[in-house]
């Protein structure tokens, strides 16, 4: 329907130091039969803020990156 969706969002959530293996599911909200999700496996310290970016490529392709 669309061919480009651009937005932002921001949200924040406390997670415990240490390691931890994240995973991200996300549906159109119209279509639940069409749902992505993707993992990613981050080292957390106490202290400090880490973020987890997700993008979409051309392919609808999700794709995760902490920084």
């Amino acid at each position: 329907m669309f061919h480009q969706v651009q937005g932002h969002e921001f949200h924040a959530m406390q997670i415990p130091p240490g390691k931890h293996l994240l995973k991200v599911q996300i549906s159109s909200g119209v279509d639940l039969s069409d749902q992505r999700a993707a993992t990613i496996e981050g080292t957390f310290a106490s202290g400090k803020e880490t973020m987890l970016r997700i993008n979409f490529d051309n392919r609808g392709q999700m794709n995760l990156s902490l920084q």
